[in-house]
């Protein structure tokens, strides 16, 4: 897990290590699945040899094309890595001996226990800066009690770990509220299932969407909180990784109504009228139904109108990522991923910054849109690690995640990168969220 800190404010990288141990039984099965293993090794080095000669993939295992292009100066492009560990994954797939069916069950955990695996998302206590929580794709929630120097586990008895969001209820701090699975497009991503709640701050948890989530592929992307009643939680979902909607409780839990079916991936209530709700639709190649949209009644089905006026078309748009001040009344800002099958190359997927002054019914595209040293602001990876926020006492300063993370003082106006992966405090790349400090942002 990697946390960087910079004057009260937390951005999130990525990193992982998940260390496991196969424990196979002493008696007279070892010989048989210890032939069994081999045979499907030769098989596997058979067709990966096979495949090379023919160029069509790589003979490295799946996780080397993943982590070294993220880990070491590779010649290979992180995207490529990707592409090329796919294939590698698909091969492995078809031997049945390495599934999880075909080996006994008995596996042993040796460590390490202070890694959480890559970080999606960071909220601070509403009053107390010490007080810090993290959700990891694929290691669970961490809490720390002294501003993020040292972390606990909290989450490690639950079902899954792969946490895509957390949000703390501002009136009862230790109502935390821990959205599960990783609705990105990335295909390393982990499936969750369903809203977990914990009332004492983490210590226990309890699921209240599970009968919503029954057996579907699903993640929550974003979870929303009304500022004054508990009973109204709003969440951004994925269902299977193609499409998803937004979902609503007005009695915190016990049931659940999609108010609006797509690829959502963010929810927001307007900080200065909570009848307000916006949600952000994104799929990673273009869709009719991506971009904004508004319900001026809490978010009723059959409310929402489509914000588009002078905003790309939907189909030329991929992922969404906004934000909304508390500073300026109807101050919104809006950065959007050019939808994958219009991009120049694989990595100028940057298609813009978009400002509104008036609740999102104008908007107007912003000169770093078109910053040269922004084209390549997110490398191919707008799916994948994206954020855009406001500063929450200045209005003027914007934070922009991408690869790396980047700052404007004039409200979008330009930007210029702050975080960098070499030197004596490096910050690692792939940046997925950033969070202030309550007391010193």
């Amino acid at each position: 897990m990697k946390l960087n800190m910079l004057r009260g404010m937390i951005v999130l990288t990525m990193t992982s290590l998940i260390v496991i141990s196969l424990h196979v039984p002493n008696d007279d099965s070892v010989t048989t699945l210890m032939s069994r293993e081999r045979e499907a090794k030769l098989e596997m080095k058979a067709e990966q040899k096979s495949a090379v000669e023919n160029g069509t993939v790589s003979a490295e295992p799946h996780l080397d094309w993943y982590i070294i292009p993220r880990t070491f100066n590779s010649d290979v492009r992180i995207s490529e890595g990707l592409h090329r560990g796919m294939q590698m994954q698909e091969m492995q797939r078809r031997n049945a001996a390495f599934s999880k069916k075909a080996l006994a069950n008995q596996w042993t955990f040796i460590g390490p226990s202070t890694i959480g695996g890559r970080i999606r998302t960071l909220a601070y206590h509403p009053t107390d800066p010490t007080i810090v929580y993290a959700g990891s794709a694929s290691g669970g929630v961490f809490k720390s009690t002294n501003g993020g120097d040292r972390w606990t586990a909290m989450s490690d008895h639950l079902p899954t770990l792969a946490i895509g969001h957390i949000a703390i209820d501002k009136n009862n701090p230790d109502h935390i509220y821990a959205g599960t699975g990783e609705g990105s497009y990335n295909w390393d991503k982990v499936y969750g299932d369903g809203l977990y709640k914990s009332t004492d701050g983490g210590l226990t948890w309890n699921n209240i969407m599970l009968d919503v989530v029954g057996e579907s592929d699903f993640a929550i992307n974003h979870v929303e909180l009304h500022p004054t009643n508990p009973d109204y939680i709003y969440v951004a979902a994925s269902f299977g990784g193609q499409t998803g909607g937004v979902l609503r409780t007005t009695d915190g839990g016990e049931s659940w109504s999609t108010v609006l079916n797509g690829p959502a991936r963010s929810v927001r209530l307007d900080p200065l009228n909570a009848n307000r709700v916006y949600c952000a639709f994104g799929y990673y190649n273009g869709r009719s139904s991506n971009g904004l949209y508004v319900s001026e009644e809490k978010g009723d089905r059959w409310t929402f109108n489509k914000l588009n006026n002078n905003l790309p078309d939907p189909d030329s748009i991929g992922n969404v990522v906004m934000d909304i001040t508390t500073r300026v009344p109807g101050l919104m800002i809006v950065a959007m991923q050019r939808a994958r099958k219009y991009c120049p190359n694989e990595s100028e997927d940057f298609l813009g910054v978009f400002r509104s002054t008036d609740y999102g019914e104008n908007w107007e595209k912003l000169p770093s849109s078109t910053q040269s040293n922004m084209k390549r602001v997110l490398r191919g990876q707008g799916d994948y690690n994206f954020y855009i926020r406001f500063h929450p006492t200045d209005q003027r300063l914007v934070f922009l995640g991408g690869i790396h993370s980047w700052r404007s003082t004039n409200t979008g106006e330009s930007f210029t990168q702050f975080t960098k992966q070499t030197g004596t405090n490096g910050a690692w790349v792939d940046m997925h969220d950033v969070a202030f400090s309550p007391v010193n942002p």
